[in-house]
């Protein structure tokens, strides 16, 4: 299974083990955000531009006991932030305590939401209250997405190469660990790996990444990052969500991408995004490809009555027009 904590056995990217060994990386690898050109290694936009600035607003570390990861604001109701991140990002902690830490380095205690309409995906949600102004993301529909396409994935790594012999814990960085990677969509698999994990691109992404978004060329959110490229562990934990696993050449284009899950059904439009939490409750939230069953991964089954909607598109309890991507689908 893909949820190993060492870094060295690990393909996930979230902040799980308190200890990791980092793998190699190249020399004298600067300072986060940015990057020297490398073999093998992604470079972030440079510095400035609208995208690396939107990107850094959005996207928060989140601080558990004793790991970290990375998450994205999706939606603001009031004082109370919405947070999407990985579920294996928050699942094990040692007192069920989460700090996010947002761009303007203040810290909030965050508060895990249930996450059962989730299903079998790789997302949670976090919550935290604040006064202050907080960038929230603008939610494209990865469906718009093609092979070629220009992205970006931003988080925080959890370990820094100062040389080629030192590596440091960017725990106790702050934001000063944030990183931005340049690259572009390589591979949009028809069938979802397990987790939900279906968009493979060519940034890097590392250890601690994991919850961060994934932005397109306007620094719109299309997908959550989650896998490193090539794992250890091989073929093996290119699982698929049926349990079946890809051919060997299929296997070789796979394992030198790193992996997301995409964002489909709760795009914005001119009317605004919809409630992200609403879009998530009422199913109109998934991963894409096909699960076991040949229903979307994700997708909850059931008419649109069975979620709480009435004739007048209302949510039952509620004065608020239902979410416009569930009206859209429940006509």
């Amino acid at each position: 299974m893909w949820f190993c904590s060492l870094l060295t056995v690990t393909l996930l990217v979230g902040g799980e083990s308190p200890a990791p060994a980092p793998s190699p990386a190249p020399a004298e690898m600067p300072v986060a955000p940015a990057c020297e050109p490398a073999p093998g290694r992604e470079c972030a936009m440079p510095v400035g531009g609208s995208v690396p600035e939107m990107a850094r607003q959005m996207t928060v570390r989140i601080l558990t006991n004793p790991g970290a990861g990375s998450g994205v604001i999706v939606e603001r109701q009031g004082q109370i932030y919405t947070v999407l991140t990985n579920h294996h990002v928050v699942e094990r902690t040692q007192d069920s305590r989460y700090t996010v830490l947002t761009e303007d380095g203040r810290e909030h205690s965050g508060k895990l939401l249930p996450s059962e309409h989730f299903g079998e995906l790789d997302l949670a949600l976090v919550q935290f209250s604040s006064d202050l102004s907080y960038r929230v993301a603008q939610i494209a529909d990865s469906q718009a997405l093609s092979v070629g396409e220009r992205v970006y994935a931003a988080g925080f790594p959890n370990w820094q190469w100062m040389n080629s012999a030192t590596v440091e814990n960017t725990r106790d960085w702050g934001l000063k660990a944030f990183r931005l990677t340049a690259g572009q969509v390589e591979m949009l698999s028809e069938q979802a790996l397990s987790g939900g994990y279906r968009l493979g691109y060519t940034n890097d992404i590392e250890n601690g990444m994991s919850g961060g978004p994934i932005v397109d060329s306007k620094g719109r959110l299309i997908g959550v990052n989650g896998r490193l490229k090539n794992p250890l562990q091989g073929i093996k934990v290119f699982a698929f969500a049926d349990g079946t696993q890809p051919s060997p050449e299929l296997f070789e284009r796979m394992k030198s991408l790193s992996w997301g899950i995409p964002l489909v059904g709760c795009a914005a439009d001119n009317q605004g995004t919809p409630g992200v939490r609403e879009c998530f409750q009422m199913g109109r939230w998934r991963a894409g490809g096909d699960g076991p069953q040949g229903a979307p991964l994700g997708t909850r089954t059931g008419d649109c009555g069975s979620w709480g909607l009435t004739p007048t598109d209302r949510l039952k309890g509620r004065g608020e027009p239902a979410p416009i991507s569930v009206r859209r689908a429940c006509r």
